[in-house]
């Protein structure tokens, strides 16, 4: 049984585009069931979504009463809770994803593999280029590099387009908030080796462009993941000196 999830925050703008997403999924028999995971909204994104008939499950609610730090414990808290034996998480912000984008992600998720990442190229919404994803490049891809990670030549890292194993990583020690997909890739190498991640080519996406303060957070807490790790793995973060660099 599969579950297609939209983790999100404020993201009424989207709804009716998620909506739709989750629908045609559903009725093409790519998943059984869609849903909005909302994570405390106070744009009206719930209601919206209940409108536009897509489900709604308040993350508050699965969490026993405790509160959400962010992201990372919305999904942690689907994950402990769902019947469901795979897991599809699409970033609700994201455009031109199609359902093919879901069937890719789940036909590489075959044992060994418990954790498929989506590979997207980011559109620029204001000049229509081509670019990457800043965190993934400037924090997570030398992170994983320094921690001497087999993970260190995924490409895209902190993709949330993702399909996952439940019961794989159902227990993982996740991140709380922005960290989360770097905890659950670092983890996973820890406990099934990197064979257990896979990546799979999707279509080009446009979200909106963040300014630099707000990477500021995610890649705040994307570093902290890192050395974490690093401290529990006693490793250095002092690469080898390299002669061709001054």
């Amino acid at each position: 049984m599969t579950l297609l999830a939209f983790p999100a925050l404020d993201e009424a703008p989207h709804v009716a585009r998620l909506a739709a997403f989750a629908a045609d999924a559903v009725a093409a028999g790519v998943v059984d069931r869609a849903l909005l995971l909302d994570g405390g909204s106070r744009d009206g994104t719930p209601q919206l979504a209940a409108r536009h008939g897509l489900e709604v499950v308040d993350a508050r609610a699965l969490t026993g009463g405790r509160a959400l730090r962010g992201k990372g414990d919305a999904v942690a808290a689907l994950l402990r809770t769902t019947d469901h034996d795979r897991l599809v998480l699409l970033d609700a912000d994201v455009e031109g994803l199609a359902t093919a984008s879901v069937t890719r992600l789940l036909a590489a998720l075959t044992r060994p593999v418990a954790l498929v990442k989506g590979v997207c190229r980011r559109l620029d919404p204001a000049t229509g280029t081509v670019r990457s994803g800043r965190v993934s490049e400037l924090v997570a891809r030398p992170a994983l590099e320094l921690l001497g990670s087999r993970l260190a030549g995924l490409r895209d890292p902190l993709s949330g387009q993702v399909a996952v194993h439940v019961p794989s990583v159902r227990d993982l020690d996740l991140h709380p908030g922005y960290g989360l997909e770097l905890s659950m890739l670092l983890a996973l190498e820890q406990r099934h080796g990197a064979g257990a991640v896979a990546e799979v080519d999707l279509e080009p996406i446009a979200h909106r462009h963040k300014d630099v303060d707000e990477l500021a957070v995610v890649a705040r807490e994307v570093l902290a993941v890192a050395l974490g790790a690093a401290a529990a793995r006693g490793a250095s973060w002092r690469p080898d000196p390299d002669p061709e660099r001054p």
